[in-house]
């Protein structure tokens, strides 16, 4: 609670992408009568906050010192921020033999859940959540197809893919 500050601090690990802006202390409330002091204040937009916040840019280690306002029984804890790596995503297709359908293959190393988008994004003919699809368009004719990744730093890759039609 309020006499013990340190248990507000929702976790000494956090995972961000790249140029993510991660809160360190996002849990803290922010009349707490205690003093922070986070090291290294490089990158931190407030190191003296209760809950600085910084951008990503490698993973490093935060100190901070929490005081009450008499400086009597300091508290020091460690948290951790790591920088994940983001994966390209990436899929391969393969036409199905009524030549209207295609299958579609993720290839996205690691990949969790994924997403796939048919056709225009403000207006697709096809949405769905799959590692792999088999997906049957109305017609010949070329597409877009939109594979997201839908992991902790997601990412997008687009691909026009052409349909032949009955052969």
């Amino acid at each position: 609670g309020r006499g013990r500050p340190a248990s507000f601090i929702s976790g000494t690990r956090i995972e961000a992408c790249l140029g993510q802006r991660v809160s360190l202390n996002p849990n803290t409330p922010k009349d707490i009568p205690f003093l922070y002091q986070w090291t290294p204040v490089e990158g931190l937009e407030n190191p003296n906050s209760i809950n600085p916040t910084l951008t990503v840019t490698q993973s490093r280690t935060f100190r901070v010192r929490i005081s009450p306002v008499d400086y009597y029984c300091d508290t020091f804890i460690n948290v951790e921020v790591v920088l994940v790596n983001r994966v390209a995503p990436a899929f391969s297709y393969v036409p199905a033999c009524d030549g209207f359908g295609l299958h579609l293959k993720n290839e996205t190393p690691g990949s969790g859940q994924t997403r796939w988008v048919i056709g225009n994004l403000s207006k697709p003919i096809g949405d769905t959540i799959a590692r792999d699809l088999t997906f049957t368009f109305p017609s010949a004719g070329t597409f877009p197809v939109t594979l997201i990744s839908l992991g902790l730093c997601p990412d997008t890759i687009t691909k026009q893919v052409t349909v032949t039609g009955p052969f």
